[in-house]
């Protein structure tokens, strides 16, 4: 087939710009997926630091039965938009308190409240001069390990903290981090990508 001088003005201004649109798009999600891990990564480490930081005074709590003390230092000082469900367990295996009450009630069985959840492994529980915790941030990707609820909120992955005080575990602390907190900027990012990627 005889290609015309005006099928090339035609055919090369259109491959070269489905070849860019192609281009813009592939670099766009490479960018987007990278930049998810890190603000998953970010949440994993500022939960975990914030798990450390709440460990004493949440053996205290439970020592003493104090519910209130508890449930005031989950909740933090945002009480809108938690950038994750925090949980804490008694050594019985019960829901003591949580920064969301309604959905994980005092005194209800940590089986009945997270039926899903992974058993956690045996791990370390520190030297018993202090509180120490064992930590572990799990991705919970197998479907067996996964809650019904699907959708934005749904946890994805999950940080574990065993607390005890003078070598004896006196619970646990669990915080479900989904990735809501930081959807919309992700969307933003990956728009912009392919906008200015596009663009030039």
């Amino acid at each position: 087939m005889n290609l015309t001088p005006a099928s090339y003005r035609l055919r090369l201004p259109l491959s070269l710009s489905v070849t860019a649109i192609t281009t813009a798009v592939v670099m766009a999600l490479a960018i987007g997926l990278q930049t998810l891990k890190n603000l998953r990564d970010d949440q994993g480490r500022n939960a975990l630091l914030l798990g450390h930081a709440m460990a004493d005074i949440l053996v205290q709590a439970l020592r003493h039965d104090d519910v209130w003390l508890a449930y005031s230092l989950l909740r933090g000082p945002e009480r809108e938009a938690p950038d994750a469900a925090w949980v804490l367990v008694d050594e019985t295996g019960r829901v003591f308190a949580s920064n969301r009450p309604a959905r994980y009630r005092v005194d209800q069985p940590l089986a009945e409240a997270l039926p899903w959840l992974p058993a956690p492994d045996p791990q370390p529980l520190g030297d018993g001069t202090e509180p120490a915790m064992a930590a572990r941030l799990q991705a919970l990707d197998a479907a067996a390990h996964r809650p019904a609820a699907d959708g934005p909120d749904a946890p994805r992955r999950l940080l574990r903290l065993t607390l005890s005080s003078e070598g004896t575990p006196v619970g646990e602390l669990i915080a479900l981090l989904s990735d809501a907190p930081f959807l919309h900027r992700f969307h933003e990012i990956l728009r912009g990508g392919v906008l200015v990627t596009g663009g030039s």
